[in-house]
């Protein structure tokens, strides 16, 4: 993001999205690291039909229903042993990865949970500095072996190990010793005794956890039966966010507008024109004509295609001034943003959003 680059990092010549931002605010803050000294640069987005739905699924993925929230509630008291009417105040050492392990919950969904009552005022969790521990086997299969029957006292760690994260041969997986010390039944204490050893022996290369995150009621623990979720908390917020990331995705997908004019009328901008430089703006500016030269064409185009589908000699007959050549590249910019579709004959017809090929 943003904040890992620098404020005025000069030599960005381009900023790379593989990840889609939630939000255009976002987007013009990591975009805007490019081109710091005003020279040209660039900044592209790169994405599919996958990254959409994604995108589109993130609204419910980041604001669980209220009962999950009010279950994931329940559980945590669970976990943590506190009574109705206490903890106000109190922080406690908190392992995610154990607790929804221990209730069979998704992670994913039960970190949400956890994020809502955080802006419910219940609590707050605090992550920041965490890292988890990570394990990678630089040893054969066989050799693994050879060495569990020669040190059977480290066998049960190394089986806990293999069985609960794939691909520790290939690369370094992030793991959670509570996990491990768990299903090899022992103490953590043990456990993590035993993973230096193992690093020290060269078995395992082991980079240990940063630190254990902490959770912190700033309430007395409620009856998760009573317990109101303010609508503001999760619904209210659920509905800003997902006009966010929709102002976002219509600025990516949009194909008949500036990106620029986008961009800055999301901003409030009024007097907008077009920057000449970006993608919309270059398939423009390849058919050599004004804003308004193009609209006019375009708009005879199509009132000639209301007709029925028309072959490329037809519409230029239909246009006795228009060089042919121009007409090619109108018609393939008229295509390329969907206002005009080709049928399987080769015909071009206005498009509405239905397929006539």
């Amino acid at each position: 993001n943003a904040f890992g680059m620098g404020i005025d990092k000069p030599e960005v010549r381009s900023v790379i999205h593989i990840d889609l931002p939630d939000d255009l605010e976002s987007y013009y803050q990591e975009a805007g690291r490019a081109g710091r000294d005003e020279k040209p640069s660039y900044a592209v987005i790169l994405f599919n039909d996958a990254d959409l739905l994604e995108m589109d699924g993130r609204a419910e993925k980041n604001f669980p229903p209220a009962e999950d929230v009010l279950r994931a509630y329940q559980a945590l008291a669970n976990y943590l042993q506190i009574p109705v009417g206490a903890g106000e105040g109190v922080t406690y050492e908190f392992d995610l990865i154990d607790f929804c392990a221990r209730f069979e919950l998704d992670t994913a969904n039960t970190y949400s949970c956890l994020k809502v009552l955080e802006l419910d005022g219940r609590l707050t969790l605090t992550e920041s500095l965490f890292l988890p521990g990570r394990i990678f086997i630089p040893l054969t299969n066989m050799e693994l072996y050879k060495f569990q029957v020669e040190r059977p006292d480290y066998d049960t760690v190394i089986k806990a190990i293999v069985r609960s994260y794939g691909g520790v041969h290939s690369d370094y997986v992030r793991i959670s010793e509570t996990e491990i010390a768990r299903r090899a039944g022992i103490e953590k204490n043990e456990l993590l005794h035993k993973l230096i050893e193992l690093h020290k022996m060269e078995v395992i290369r082991y980079i240990a956890s940063s630190e254990t995150p902490r959770l912190t009621f700033y309430e007395a623990r409620s009856d998760a039966g009573k317990l109101k979720i303010k609508p503001e908390s999760l619904q209210h917020r659920k509905e800003r966010y997902q006009a966010r990331l929709s102002a976002f995705r219509q600025f990516i997908t949009d194909k008949n507008h500036c990106r620029s004019m986008i961009l800055l009328a999301y901003f409030g901008e009024e007097d907008l024109q077009r920057c000449g430089m970006c993608d919309y703006c270059r398939d423009r500016n390849r058919l050599d004509l004004n804003d308004l030269e193009l609209s006019a064409i375009e708009e005879q185009i199509l009132k000639f295609l209301s007709h029925g589908p028309q072959l490329p000699a037809a519409i230029l007959t239909s246009m006795p001034t228009m060089q042919e050549e121009k007409l090619t590249e109108i018609l393939r910019w008229m295509l390329d943003n969907e206002t005009a579709g080709m049928d399987a004959l080769g015909r071009y017809y206005a498009s509405c959003g239905e397929n006539k090929s």
